[in-house]
């Protein structure tokens, strides 16, 4: 699972990268050898990170919230954006987030996490007494914790390379994705 938590925060720094800054060479490695960007390094800065991303979801498993009300949720998330002085906007349908990255200008590419949890009780185990949920009801049996988490991670190797960037990226933390129409609110 971490291996897999790696290789999508990698995958999702290197199309960003690349996307955001398109260039005239055919092949992505040449594109990213263009930037200076090594896909080895990448993933060893992305595996550097990991323990911070696991504990990111860890935290996030916790305080579960549902739908739109995530309060605990969105401030978390906030607190790591400004402690890597990304800026974004608050709120966005309701508690949902969109931080920016980049220069501003075109093109934009967008990554998007969904941040609530399922109304279900969670039973722990042996292995997730440390994390369990706070909030009885309420739990993240779907991995938006994971996904959150994730696209946090995505966004600091990013930011490291946010100087480099000739467009912009976008992070939509996306409140009410089980069912709550949350991605339609941010569009509006």
């Amino acid at each position: 699972k971490k291996e897999m938590r790696l290789n999508i925060a990698l995958i999702a720094v290197i199309c960003v990268t690349a996307s955001v800054n398109a260039g005239k060479a055919d092949d992505l490695g040449e594109k990213l050898a263009a930037l200076g960007i090594k896909p080895d390094q990448v993933f060893a800065e992305a595996k550097g990170i990991s323990e911070w991303i696991v504990d990111i979801r860890r935290r996030l498993h916790k305080i579960p919230e549902l739908q739109y009300e995530l309060n605990q949720t969105s401030a978390l998330v906030r607190t790591v954006l400004d402690d890597m002085g990304i800026k974004y906007r608050f709120p966005v349908a309701g508690t949902g987030i969109v931080a920016t990255l980049g220069s501003g200008l075109e093109p934009v590419v967008v990554l998007r996490a969904d941040m609530d949890a399922l109304p279900i009780l969670e039973i722990p185990n042996p292995d997730t007494l440390s994390f369990v949920s706070q909030h009885p009801g309420a739990m993240h049996a779907c991995g938006h914790d994971g996904h959150t988490a994730i696209l946090l991670g995505a966004a600091r190797l990013l930011k490291q390379r946010e100087a480099d960037l000739r467009g912009t990226v976008r992070l939509l933390f996306q409140p009410a994705e089980e069912g709550g129409a949350g991605g339609l609110r941010m569009l509006q």
